[in-house]
């Protein structure tokens, strides 16, 4: 009867770290001048080192509060977030997902943040067959 008792509990914890959630990453890009212009110092400029410190800072200062890991770059007129919790998933298995499941649409802006942020050849591809599929160019 213990034996039968320890071996339920084994398999319980199994199953519970088996289902443990695993939040998405937040993966997003927003063009420059549409940006809250609250988040820079006066005067700042895009294109400058203190309007992109101050965007950058403004995105890792956000998430961290909430104990994320964030990377953030401003560059081509985006500012470009890839934000990942705690107990979060794998960004590139996050979008691979999407695709898998049909989320073209949700997947879409997720490639774009991702293939301006990291030069990924599985990333490019997909966000070429992704525009494809949807009947887009990029």
């Amino acid at each position: 009867m213990k034996a039968l008792c320890r071996h339920s509990a084994t398999n319980r914890e199994a199953v519970q770290s088996m289902t443990k959630s695993v939040a998405a990453p937040e993966i997003f890009q927003i063009p420059l001048d549409q940006l809250d212009p609250a988040i820079v110092p006066p005067g700042a400029k895009p294109g400058s080192s203190e309007f992109d410190q101050a965007v950058i800072m403004h995105y890792a200062l956000r998430y961290a509060e909430k104990g994320w890991q964030a990377m953030v770059t401003v560059n081509d007129g985006f500012v470009r977030v890839l934000a990942i919790p705690q107990q979060g998933m794998d960004p590139k298995d996050y979008v691979q997902g999407l695709l898998r499941n049909g989320f073209l649409e949700d997947a879409l802006p997720i490639l774009q943040a991702l293939d301006g942020m990291i030069e990924d050849a599985e990333i490019a591809y997909n966000l070429g067959i992704c525009f494809s599929e949807l009947g887009q160019t990029a």
